[in-house]
């Protein structure tokens, strides 16, 4: 059988999580002008006029959540940041940003600040859940392509694995060593020993 490295089967579960969210935004006024970048910092840049044919609003959506903000004449973008924050739902902060230039522009984040994990988190978890059942193909033992369909829920975003992405995997993992072997196929062992190496998945002392 192959070397592996093993994980500490029990874990703490992690503190609340703060992390940006993906944002959609807009803003129909002729003047003041909304983006979002790969990184998801939002940019707000120029004074509102308000004068166009329709009233003018900023809008941002994110995580099933849709936020509108009315732009009257003469507003700034620190002043329309603040008409964000008070908006913003339960659950969700705006994180600022320096600008670095020479105008009245803000850059911020929209930041997840309760408890509950990422939703890649809950999909690897519930990966290796179904490939753990007794009906699953490998009967309870994960097999190769059960494994990568896990670390795939991670990868699915952006095609890198966060932390806390890299942490529910190591912890599942970890979970199917039962003192005299692992509940996973050679092949999946295999692989598990590539992929740590590969996306650097945390390695903890075992008991």
């Amino acid at each position: 059988m192959p070397s592996v490295l093993r994980t500490a089967p029990i874990l703490p579960q992690p503190p609340p999580l703060r992390y940006p969210v993906d944002v959609k935004a807009t803003s129909n006024d002729p003047s003041q002008r909304v983006t979002v970048n790969a990184d998801r910092i939002v940019h707000i840049k120029g004074e509102a006029s308000n004068n166009g044919i329709v009233p003018s609003q900023l809008t941002l959506s994110f995580e099933g959540h849709t936020l509108s903000v009315p732009l009257s004449r003469g507003m700034s973008p620190s002043e329309t940041l603040q008409a964000i924050r008070a908006k913003l739902p339960s659950g969700y902060a705006v994180d600022p940003l320096p600008t670095f230039m020479w105008d009245d522009s803000v850059m911020f984040r929209i930041v997840k600040t309760g408890p509950s994990r990422p939703s890649t988190v809950e999909k690897i978890d519930q990966a290796f859940a179904e490939a753990t059942r007794p009906s699953s193909p490998a009967g309870a033992r994960v097999s190769y392509f059960e494994l990568r369909a896990a670390v795939r829920e991670g990868l699915k975003d952006d095609g890198r694995l966060s932390a806390d992405e890299k942490m529910a995997i190591a912890r599942n993992w970890a979970s199917l060593f039962t003192g005299a072997g692992w509940m996973a196929t050679e092949a999946a062992q295999r692989e598990y020993a590539r992929l740590q190496k590969r996306h650097d998945l945390p390695v903890l002392p075992v008991f």
